[in-house]
């Protein structure tokens, strides 16, 4: 800040951090809803409630125009999920009424975070129809045509490298937990030599970086899980 911005600029850039971060603290002592009770799920009531305690502690702690500018496309998306909940969960309204009320009520948002909300939306239809074709037996040659479809060539290449890289992990990572699985139930080493072979092997398969990822997946597969 005071490298980067004249001396009274920095100084209310200061005061304004300092606010931000006495804000986030006193956000980190509001109790949650439900706090410590996973049996039940909060109901629309009890989150506007919240949503609302939430923006009277940002009103006392930064000025209405930094409020704005920082949490006005959180607010909106925060009351969209709630009034989706609504909506959904309102017993009188037919599925082709529930269907055009959430239609509308997406259509009330910002131009910016309607253009959000359709991107998101587009990207879970593709989603489903990409699994359908899949569990239909579609090629890959099919599903790289619905992506380009709906995103175009590049991201349907993008798409199709994701795809390959995530195969490749999960071949190198299920022959790993199986050469573990064999090293571990041998009888023939002692303990400290099959740790030492499992750390060298690891270190073969697998990148520093894909370390703790593997790390966890044997984890879960300790646990069953995986």
């Amino acid at each position: 800040i005071r490298h980067q911005l004249p001396a009274t600029a920095a100084q209310q850039a200061e005061q304004l951090l300092e606010d931000y971060l006495a804000l986030n603290r006193a956000l980190s002592d509001l109790q949650a809803p439900a706090d410590g009770d996973t049996s039940s799920t909060p109901d629309t009531t009890t989150l506007r409630e919240r949503l609302s305690s939430i923006q009277d502690l940002r009103r006392q702690y930064l000025p209405a125009d930094v409020v704005d500018v920082f949490y006005a496309d959180d607010d909106a998306l925060d009351l969209l999920t709630l009034g989706r909940m609504d909506i959904v969960e309102d017993q009188t309204l037919s599925t082709t009424q529930k269907t055009q009320a959430l239609s509308a009520l997406e259509q009330s948002l910002p131009q910016h975070l309607q253009g959000v909300i359709n991107e998101l939306n587009q990207h879970q239809q593709m989603s489903t129809l990409t699994e359908h074709l899949r569990r239909q037996g579609g090629t890959e040659a099919e599903v790289y045509q619905l992506r380009e479809s709906f995103f175009g060539s590049d991201a349907a290449e993008r798409l199709a490298q994701l795809d390959q890289s995530r195969q490749q992990w999960q071949a190198r990572s299920t022959q790993w937990l199986g050469e573990r699985d064999s090293l571990i139930a041998r009888q023939d080493i002692d303990a400290a030599d099959r740790q030492r072979q499992l750390d060298l092997r690891r270190r073969d398969l697998f990148e520093p970086a894909e370390l703790r990822r593997i790390d966890a997946l044997e984890r879960l597969h300790d646990q069953g899980l995986q």
